[in-house]
C-alpha cells in the first residue's frame, strides 16, 4: 500500500460526494429551467366544435391568440392554447398540455384545415411530403380562417370550470 494514497474507502466516499453534489446541481437546474407553479396561469376547461357549411371539419388546427398578451407572475409569455378537431369536428383546447384548457380572457381565433403531411383524413388528399402538400388545394377552408388577425373569429373563456362549448360555424 502506498503511503501517499488515501485508503480505498475514502476514495469511494469522495466519489460519492462529488456524484451527490452534481446530482443536486443538475436537479436544481432542471427545476429552474422547467419552471415553478408561478410560471403558469390558471387554465379552464374549454371545448367546442368546428363545422363548415354544416359538416364537421376534421383534423383542423385551432389556435387561440389572446387579445391582450398573457404573462405569468414571473413575466413569461403564456403559450397560445391550441387543439385539433376530431372526426366530429370537436376539440378540447390545451395550453400547457393537450386538453388542459385555456386561460380566461378574450381571444382571436385561427382555424386551418390542412392535415399533417402523409396523414390520410376523410375528405382530404393526403400528400406524402410538405412540398406536395403546399401544391395541392387540401385546405377545405382555402386559408380564409388561418390567420388570427384576418379570420374574424373571436372567443371568450370565462374563469369557470363549466364553460359552455364554443361553436365555430364557418361558411
Amino acid at each position: 500500500m502506498n503511503v501517499n494514497q488515501p485508503p480505498r474507502g475514502d476514495v469511494v466516499r469522495s466519489i460519492r460526494r462529488v456524484r451527490d453534489a452534481l446530482s443536486f446541481v443538475v436537479t436544481l437546474g432542471c427545476l429552474t429551467a422547467c419552471g415553478t407553479p408561478d410560471d403558469v396561469v390558471e387554465v379552464y376547461p374549454t371545448q367546442g366544435k368546428v363545422t363548415f357549411k354544416g359538416a364537421p371539419v376534421v383534423d383542423a388546427l385551432i389556435v387561440f391568440k389572446p387579445v391582450k398578451p398573457l404573462k405569468t407572475e414571473s413575466n413569461q409569455d403564456v403559450p397560445n392554447p391550441t387543439a385539433r378537431t376530431d372526426a366530429d369536428g370537436a376539440f378540447i383546447l390545451g395550453t400547457y398540455s393537450p386538453g388542459d384548457g385555456a386561460p380566461a380572457g378574450e381571444f382571436l381565433v385561427s382555424i386551418s384545415s390542412v392535415p399533417e403531411a402523409g396523414v390520410d383524413k376523410p375528405g382530404f388528399l393526403a400528400p406524402k411530403n410538405k412540398k406536395e402538400l403546399a401544391k395541392k388545394k387540401t385546405d377545405l377552408l382555402r386559408g380564409k380562417y388561418n390567420n388570427v388577425e384576418r379570420s374574424g373569429l373571436k372567443a371568450s373563456v370565462a374563469p369557470s370550470l363549466d364553460n359552455p362549448p364554443l361553436q365555430f360555424e364557418l361558411k
